[in-house]
């Protein structure tokens, strides 16, 4: 992608609200070499069968010369990897699809021109793999997060969402 995975993830608060998880790079390395974004999502048909999953999701950098690394200089293409860690893995075309059109939502991966009108404007946001921010996987957990910042302190808000993550969270929070 055409944009660095810890500066989506990280621009925006929410990011580090129940149920996600962000695990940063060791100290020293770059963004993107070593760290990681997991969390739970569901699938399957709503109210009938719908199962959790709990993915974890890392962008791999490819050197021009081949290499894997962090560094920014010299990146000749990066790609996201998916990996589910815990819940029911999804099987069927219909279930993988759905959970990576959470992840593209996530990311904002569904509109691409989102942020080319930002980088004509900031060149330096481009560089630095800046412009696509962070939301829930559906406009509802969106809404939930919002709802439980108003008029709250942050600690407020961080437990309020991992006490309804605990208890509503499909197992997974």
């Amino acid at each position: 992608p055409d944009f660095s995975l810890s500066q989506s993830i990280c621009s925006y608060g929410y990011f580090g609200l129940s149920p996600n998880t962000w695990q940063p790079a060791p100290e020293g390395a770059n963004d993107n070499d070593g760290s990681y974004f997991e969390r739970p999502l569901v699938y399957g048909t709503p109210n009938e069968e719908e199962y959790a999953v709990i993915v974890r999701v890392c962008q791999e950098i490819v050197m021009k010369d081949g290499n894997k690394s962090g560094r920014n200089e010299g990146i000749q293409k990066s790609y996201l990897t998916i990996r589910v860690v815990g819940g029911h893995r999804p099987t069927s075309k219909r279930d993988i699809n759905q959970v990576v059109g959470q992840i593209r939502r996530i990311l904002r991966m569904d509109d691409d021109n989102l942020p080319h009108g930002f980088w004509n404007l900031h060149p330096d946001a481009k560089k630095r793999g800046f412009g696509r921010t962070y939301r829930s996987p559906t406009l509802w957990e969106d809404m939930v997060k919002t709802l439980t910042n108003c008029n709250m302190q942050w600690k407020g808000t961080v437990e309020m969402n991992r006490k309804l993550c605990r208890v509503l969270g499909h197992g997974c929070a």
